[in-house]
């Protein structure tokens, strides 16, 4: 392990091309490994309906925009493994690179995306489990109204969405402390996700 960390530290992500010891694996192999959590996140439909039937994972986390096709989806529910939707399993990243642009503190985002969204994501699977549905099939119209619902608050700006929109242009331009649009913004947060 320490020859690993050593050759990573000097030639960084290309370790994979540098390490001789490692077994060697086509990529698409890789989706078929026997284990419980599979995160495919380099590519769109990379499980596909071909694909499918030899994922072997309980639970697919993607990490990557649409990895799995909606054919795919099904067939790996009526399996019996759980395929949660990417949109919900890669939203922390934005999340938490926009909180972070707002001066909040990395231990405050990281408290705020496991409480708000883990709350959301245990919601959404008692939720499938209770109608025997895929998740996405919860969770997308879900975010669908969520969607509209900013959509038409943006539509019709009010005096505080106004007087938010020019604080943040001052903060963008150093005029406004990080501290103060830290401790302003989390409520702004907490509303974006209800």
């Amino acid at each position: 392990m320490n020859e690993l960390i050593k050759l990573a530290t000097e030639v960084g992500s290309r370790v994979i091309d540098h390490y001789k010891e490692a077994e060697r694996l086509d990529s698409s192999s890789l989706l078929e490994l026997p284990v419980d959590l599979l995160c495919p996140c380099a590519r769109h439909n990379s499980i596909h309906a071909d694909n499918a039937d030899r994922v072997k994972a309980r639970i697919i986390c993607p990490g990557a925009n649409n990895p799995i096709t909606q054919e795919a989806e099904h067939i790996l529910f009526k399996r019996g493994m759980l395929c949660l939707p990417d949109f919900i399993t890669n939203c922390g990243g934005v999340l938490g690179g926009t909180m972070e642009f707002a001066s909040i503190q990395r231990a405050r985002i990281e408290a705020f995306i496991d409480h708000q969204i883990g709350a959301r994501v245990d919601w959404l699977l008692s939720e499938a489990a209770r109608q025997s549905v895929l998740p996405s099939d919860i969770a997308k119209p879900y975010a669908m109204n969520r969607f509209d619902r900013i959509r038409r608050d943006a539509d019709h700006s009010t005096l505080f969405g106004r007087l938010f929109q020019a604080g943040l242009e001052l903060y963008r331009h150093g005029w406004i402390p990080g501290n103060l649009v830290a401790s302003l913004s989390l409520p702004y947060f907490k509303r974006l996700l209800t």
